[in-house]
């Protein structure tokens, strides 16, 4: 075995480890207060060869340009480290049982605080860490397209046109695998719950990056079609929805081959129970 895949597997099992490791320190009311410092200590530990394996971003903090994206994650890996070497420090300043001679280093009321604000950060900040680097994380797997799809990491548009509606986008994530297959499709379905009124911020989020590929998708004139269903069953409910989607149409110069609106929809069985799924099969087969 070579010594970079060696080290790869190393990099998971601590990155796995660290993981499990976060989610027990946050269960302090089930683990006690001993368990809570020891696994705290372990902690500590894999974050520092955590940074001792990924060495080479220190290295490069200087080196290359800085695009959005990258001054975006630098920033967040600086307050994630600084959050993490705090939430350590002052946890070890309170320690009873792990390192108790440093117990007292401060006030006990004023560590407390800041061990619990800047705990709940880290928090906030692993969560972030980990959805931005999601690309990296499963570029070298081997996932079937169905997998990757599902762990597909699109981020929000910012609105600053840098692509110029036709052009590549500021942002590295999963759209440009999301461009290439929608610009060599015959047809785009819109597949999507009704969430107060509209589509899913997922979807929507998916749309909103049109943006950088405008034109062309103007210029392929794809069928489209929607799938959605809701809870309510008044007549009401889907009429945000159309007005959204045949606007959406309108404008992308998207050919309409229909709508299934699946009324009183509310759970998978219901769904399952009703005429909409049928409905669904002939709009596909009609095509």
């Amino acid at each position: 075995m070579s010594r970079t895949k060696t080290n790869m597997i190393i990099k998971r099992i601590v990155d796995a480890s660290m993981t499990v490791l976060l989610l027990c320190l946050m269960a302090y009311q089930v683990t006690g207060e001993m368990a809570h410092e020891w696994i705290g200590m372990g902690m500590t530990v894999l974050v520092i060869l955590h940074q001792i394996l990924n060495r080479k971003w220190y290295g490069a903090l200087f080196k290359g340009k800085y695009n959005p994206y990258r001054s975006i994650t630098t920033v967040l890996n600086i307050l994630l480290i600084a959050s993490f070497a705090l939430t350590a420090f002052f946890g070890m300043s309170m320690s009873s049982y792990a390192v108790p001679f440093l117990y007292g280093m401060a006030p006990v009321s004023f560590v407390r605080r800041i061990h619990l604000s800047m705990s709940h950060w880290a928090f906030v900040l692993m969560g972030l860490h980990l959805g931005m680097h999601i690309p990296a994380i499963t570029a070298g797997l081997k996932l079937k397209d169905r997998t990757r799809s599902i762990l597909t990491c699109i981020f929000t548009c910012i609105g600053c046109v840098k692509c110029g509606y036709e052009g590549p986008c500021v942002q590295k994530d999963d759209v440009e695998r999301i461009r290439k297959k929608l610009l060599a499709s015959d047809m785009v379905v819109f597949a999507t719950p009704l969430y107060y009124y509209g589509m899913s911020a997922q979807l929507k989020t998916v749309v909103d990056r049109f943006c950088a590929y405008n034109s062309s998708l103007n210029g392929r004139h794809l069928k489209s079609a929607l799938l959605t269903v809701a809870w309510n069953a008044d007549d009401w409910t889907f009429d945000a929805l159309e007005v959204h989607y045949k606007t959406l149409v309108r404008y992308i110069n998207f050919k309409d081959s229909g709508m299934v609106l699946g009324y009183g929809c509310g759970t998978p069985g219901m769904t399952k129970s009703s005429r909409y799924p049928q409905e669904a099969y002939l709009l596909g087969k009609s095509l």
